[in-house]
């Protein structure tokens, strides 16, 4: 029996050793190769670690700072606008249309880019002057008409010619295939050019008009007469071949030059005319061109001022410049879906206070319109190679447009 304890015992201790001994082993100390790869792991893992905590320091700065500035006030930028054109009422659909390009970009921009207008030249740039008193970064922006800018840029003259196109299409082509040749020349000034369109006052699909106090029958009627016209080319090109004599008079004082008999005809667009009244002294309104014609619209800016806009407000300015555009041509088609009279409501009024709009003759109208293209050989003598390609641009848009 004791033998058998014993036994037991001994079989008891030998289990315990054999358990033991591999604890014992792998408790006791590593091998110095072991213990130095365990330390380089660790201290791999430890550096992995500190790392994330560095990157998100890192992020929650970068946070914190764009946090910062988000609830900083921010401070816009004021561009000046310059427009010659009157406020209301005497250029009323013209400055409503520059108010909301300006209200566009302030929309688009969050306010962070505002533009102030002046219209009615009130800062004292005219002609020539709206252009380079962008580049010379005097005004940030400024918009006119191409006939206005013609003493310098010579071949824009070629927009101020009217009964060179016949419809909107045709005007639209032939201010499209001149714009590279127009940016390049505005580039020179250091302007750039954001927007050439027809021109805003031209809706519902209205010609330019000669607001008469005489009566025509025939085209010997013209003879003697002076017309107050809106440029150089028109005279040559227009007036003096119906046997007139042209009279640049301010616009402001066109009503009363022809109430007094100063001149015996002003020659513009309807809508323009009845904004200051012609209809009122004049007995009759003759459409003296196709339902639209060349005299482009132009809005352009400080090329230093526009580099130095960040890149998303020089975005909004281009988009919107590009809105304008698309606008300016859906008015001319359709001026009662944004509000603005269409032509025959314009007629009515003018009809409604005894001025009558009658259509030329038969064939003076056709007749002026070769008088405007014979004109164009003169004129290119006169203007040499750069009038001469803005010739050949412009009639080879018309001739592709007439072929379609």
């Amino acid at each position: 029996m004791k033998r058998k304890r014993l036994l037991t015992l001994l079989g008891s201790v030998c289990l315990a050793v054999m358990l033991l001994v591999p604890l014992a082993v792998s408790c006791g100390p590593a091998t110095p190769e072991e213990a130095a790869e365990e330390i380089a792991a660790l201290e791999s893992k430890l550096a992995a670690e500190k790392a994330k905590v560095s990157s998100l320091e890192d992020e929650i700065a970068e946070l914190e700072e764009a946090l910062a500035a988000a609830k900083a006030p921010v401070e816009a930028i004021t561009w000046r606008f310059n427009v010659v054109l009157s406020p209301p009422p005497t250029h009323a659909g013209v400055t409503d249309e520059y108010q909301w390009f300006i209200n566009r970009v302030e929309e688009l921009s969050h306010g962070r880019l505002q533009m102030d207008l002046y219209a009615g030249g009130v800062l004292g740039f005219f002609g020539p002057e709206i252009v380079r008193a962008v580049g010379d970064n005097l005004v940030e922006m400024s918009s006119g008409f191409y006939g206005w800018v013609a003493s310098e840029i010579y071949f824009l003259d070629l927009c101020g010619l009217y009964n060179l196109t016949r419809n909107l299409d045709e005007t639209e082509a032939v201010l499209k295939a001149l714009r590279p040749m127009t940016e390049e020349a505005y580039a020179d000034y250091g302007a750039l050019l954001l927007v050439t369109t027809n021109p805003i006052s031209y809706r519902g699909g209205q010609s330019a008009v000669f607001f008469m106090t005489k009566e025509i029958n025939r085209r010997e009627d013209f003879s003697g007469l002076i017309m107050r016209t809106p440029g150089p080319i028109l005279v040559e090109a227009l007036v003096e071949p119906l046997g007139m004599a042209g009279a640049f008079i301010p616009w402001g004082e066109a009503t009363m030059a022809l109430q007094t008999g100063v001149v015996d005809g002003v020659l513009t667009t309807f809508n323009d005319g009845l904004d200051i009244a012609l209809h009122e002294p004049a007995s009759y309104a003759y459409c003296a061109t196709y339902p639209y014609t060349i005299d482009a619209t132009f809005i352009c800016a400080s090329k230093d001022a526009f580099e130095a806009l960040p890149g998303d407000l020089q975005e909004i300015v281009l988009q919107v410049s590009s809105e304008f555009e698309e606008r300016q041509g859906r008015i001319s088609r359709d001026p009662g879906l944004f509000g603005y009279e269409t032509y025959q409501e314009s007629i009515d009024i003018a009809q409604s206070e005894g001025c009558e709009l009658r259509h030329l003759p038969e064939g003076i109208l056709e007749q002026m319109e070769k008088d405007a293209l014979e004109y164009l050989d003169v004129w290119i003598a006169e203007g040499g190679p750069q009038v001469e390609k803005a010739v050949q641009l412009a009639l080879a848009a018309l001739e592709e447009m007439r072929k379609q």
